[in-house]
C-alpha cells in the first residue's frame, strides 16, 4: 500500500490528499487556459503567423492544386525548389513557372 515510510507519513498526516488536490487544481486550470486559447478566431490566429508564411503558404497551395504526378520524395523537393527560387528571386511565383 505504501511504497515508504514518508508515503506512510504523509497519507497520516494528510499531505497525500493536499496533493492530490493542489494536482487536480493546476489540471483543472491548465484546462481551463487551454480552452479560453481555443476561443481564438481563425484570424486572430493568423495574425500570429509570421510574414513569411502569408507569402509562402498561399506558393504551396497553388503548387500543391496543379500537381498531377505521384508524390513522391523528388517531387516535394522539386516544388521545394521551385518555390524558393521563386521566393529568392524575387519573382511573381507563377511567372516563374510560366517560363519553365
Amino acid at each position: 500500500m505504501y511504497n515508504s515510510y514518508e508515503d506512510y507519513i504523509r497519507s497520516v498526516l494528510g499531505y497525500d490528499n493536499m496533493q492530490n488536490q493542489m494536482n487536480t487544481n493546476m489540471t483543472n486550470n491548465y484546462s481551463e487556459n487551454n480552452m479560453n486559447n481555443l476561443s481564438m478566431s481563425d484570424r486572430e490566429i493568423e495574425e500570429c503567423y509570421p510574414e513569411i508564411y502569408k507569402v509562402i503558404y498561399p506558393m504551396i497551395q497553388s503548387r500543391c492544386q496543379r500537381n498531377t504526378r505521384p508524390v513522391t520524395r523528388e517531387l516535394i523537393d522539386e516544388m521545394t525548389e521551385e518555390i524558393y527560387q521563386a521566393v529568392e528571386g524575387n519573382v511573381s511565383f507563377d511567372e516563374d513557372l510560366r517560363r519553365k
